[in-house]
């Protein structure tokens, strides 16, 4: 005998089957209405992920596949929708700027994928940061190395990255500023002239006129470093990963702008009054370099910025000494776990895993 409990539940299967057809069969066809745009929150096909963040606009946005798609399908069906009224909620304006930002948001995304030119006939993925030493960098950046080079770790402590490549190429030489501030000089002009054809009276005026006081023993010194297969030092093009980006404390920009960061350090202080003072104070507007120094526990930068890591923090971005008067321009980097970025050129030629992947990338095509 069949059991009572069951054949309640199938009857009642049935009658919600049944009135969904029922539904289904009243109800407007697809083409007639239009589509959700769940996931339009910014530029398609694109929605914020923290709509505050500094950075790159890419850096900002998670994929919003419902969007896109609702976005592509009301165009197409705009025509129709408007003509008969059969879609109630039509818009014209609305419809227009969900068709704008469609073909905006598209080519952002084709931007996102697409590969820029190294210069050397191959191609890299859109995000690259330089780094200059005098040092040749074995396997992948090291954070035990960090130190060993030009800079003074005045931003945290980490492996420093530059955006702009002329700004990374003055770490490149072997001779510390401070120590042998002329030797420096020569090899900054003598990296600049590099490979540039030029002959021996030309570089000599240029050592002349950025050095009046150089001798006979500097100029040749010039000259010769100018003429090499390769500057002085070496220069590293990198990419950073994407994701790590959003999660860099922003020096120069106000922690209550850096939503991600600020919940991050709030809730990593314990003490209740301290807090309150963190809270009053981001509210006030201090940046990210206030936050740093004072309420990321540690009492050396090495000690700050490994505890700053723990929390979930990967690095500082800073504005490098050009942009800093203006207040806006390109970036540094320092990144506190330097092997999670990838070298993809040494020197202007890539890498071995570089030319495996533009091969890997022709077979594709």
């Amino acid at each position: 005998m069949a059991d009572p409990k069951q054949i309640a539940d199938a009857l009642a299967q049935d009658q919600l089957l049944a009135q969904f057809n029922r539904d289904e069969a009243s109800a407007e066809p697809w083409w007639r209405k239009s589509l959700s745009m769940e996931g339009r929150d910014t530029l398609l096909p694109f929605k914020y992920s923290q709509p505050t963040l500094p950075g790159s606009v890419m850096n900002q946005r998670e994929f919003a596949l419902p969007g896109l798609l609702a976005g592509a399908v009301n165009y197409f069906t705009a025509g129709g929708r408007a003509y008969t009224g059969s879609d109630p909620t039509f818009n014209p304006q609305e419809e227009a700027l969900n068709f704008a930002t469609n073909m905006f948001g598209g080519g952002m995304a084709t931007g996102k994928m697409m590969r820029n030119p190294t210069g050397v006939g191959g191609t890299d993925l859109a995000l690259n940061v330089y780094h200059g030493t005098p040092h040749e960098i074995k396997g992948g950046f090291d954070l035990a190395k960090v130190g060993t080079g030009e800079g003074n770790q005045s931003y945290g402590h980490g492996m420093y990255f530059a955006e702009n490549p002329t700004v990374a190429s003055e770490y490149a030489l072997s001779s510390s500023k401070l120590t042998n501030p002329d030797t420096y000089a020569i090899e900054n002009i003598a990296n600049r002239l590099h490979k540039g054809g030029f002959d021996d009276e030309f570089i000599k005026y240029r050592i002349k006129t950025a050095i009046p006081n150089a001798n006979d023993s500097l100029i040749a010194k010039g000259i010769e470093l100018a003429k090499l297969d390769k500057p002085a030092g070496n220069m590293y093009k990198a990419d950073i990963p994407d994701a790590a980006i959003p999660m860099m404390l922003d020096y120069d920009s106000p922690i209550k702008n850096q939503p991600q960061l600020y919940e991050i350090v709030r809730q990593s202080i314990t003490d209740p009054e301290i807090r309150k003072t963190f809270e009053f104070n981001a509210e006030k507007g201090i940046t990210g370099a206030n936050v740093y120094k004072n309420y990321i526990d540690g009492k050396t930068d090495a000690e700050r910025s490994a505890n700053a890591a723990k929390l979930g923090i990967t690095g500082i971005r800073y504005l490098d000494e050009g942009s800093r008067a203006a207040g806006r321009g390109t970036s540094n980097f320092v990144v506190f776990r330097p092997e999670t970025v990838e070298i993809i050129e040494r020197n202007g030629v890539p890498t071995r895993k570089e030319l495996l992947q533009q091969e890997f990338d022709k077979l594709d095509k």
